[in-house]
């Protein structure tokens, strides 16, 4: 009806509490000053608690700061000695990928309060300069280099990640053997590797790692239950220079670009989907991160 007042609008004006004119204002703060100039100094240290610091404390929109985990500048500080860690035990992630993709071991090695941590990537032969294309990245030269290896054939052969992980290699008999190796853990180290694995790569995991050649296995869920704790731990660890990744080109090239996932409880884990390139050895730290 004309002049009648909508009933929204009715109900609101009816319950609406009338302020007291002489009723001194509350002023909205955000904490106090040593509060404040805490997380300032946190978001200093973090490109992911700087974007957060800049919109909800500042208020700003975020566009011109970068979408990206870790800062560079704490990262690149982060090298030390490589030192050889031959048969000392450590907790180390393997994060499997397809076959005609880049897989990712890291080995996590306590020295004193700095975490070492030794990566070795696998890709194949055959596709090594179709990545090095698509990733932007000089892989033949770290391919030469050692930093990567490029198992024959255009699939990766798990049969190498098995020897880098527990030394046995089938003969071509079928029968198993115990080799050598200079990349090969301790006996009694145990791998926690990615849920990611399928195929050939869950037969991989289950039945030789585990079964046959005896490490211990624990699955690690991608989610933000099992991914938050480390993923905060390396996170802090790398602002604090207390890892060690002498200066890996492969991780410092996945580190740069690395984004994680936030949920509204304030968890994060590493997203792959929305990181502009590679990050398997940035979640296989974070895992391997996670000392049990």
């Amino acid at each position: 009806m004309a002049g009648r007042p909508a009933k929204s609008v009715f109900r609101r004006d009816k319950y609406r509490r009338k302020r007291d004119p002489d009723e001194p204002k509350t002023a909205r703060t955000i904490g106090s000053l040593e509060k404040l100039q805490a997380k300032c100094n946190e978001a200093k240290e973090s490109p992911r608690k700087k974007r957060e610091f800049v919109r909800y404390i500042c208020n700003r929109w975020t566009l011109e700061v970068d979408n990206v985990w870790l800062p560079a500048d704490a990262w690149d500080q982060c090298i030390g000695p490589s030192r050889a860690h031959d048969g000392d035990t450590c907790w180390g992630a393997l994060d499997l990928s397809s076959t005609r993709d880049l897989s990712s071991l890291c080995l996590a090695f306590w020295e004193g309060d700095t975490l070492d941590l030794k990566w070795t990537f696998w890709t194949p032969a055959d596709r090594v300069k179709e990545h090095e294309e698509e990733w932007r990245v000089p892989l033949r030269d770290w391919v030469e280099r050692g930093w990567v290896i490029a198992t024959p054939g255009d699939i990766i052969a798990y049969s190498a990640i098995r020897a880098a992980i527990s030394g046995v290699v089938l003969s071509d008999q079928g029968n198993h053997s115990l080799i050598v190796w200079h990349r090969r853990p301790c006996s009694d180290t145990a791998f926690s590797l990615s849920a990611t694995t399928r195929g050939n790569a869950q037969k991989l995991v289950e039945e030789e790692l585990f079964n046959y050649d005896g490490i211990k296995v624990e699955e690690v869920r991608q989610g933000f239950a099992s991914l938050n704790g480390p993923s905060k731990e390396f996170e802090r660890m790398v602002a604090g220079r207390l890892i060690n990744h002498a200066a890996n080109p492969v991780a410092t090239w996945m580190a740069r670009h690395c984004v994680v996932d936030t949920d509204p409880a304030g968890n994060i884990k590493p997203n792959k989907k929305k990181s502009r390139h590679k990050i398997d050895g940035i979640l296989t730290a974070v895992m391997a991160t996670d000392w049990p």
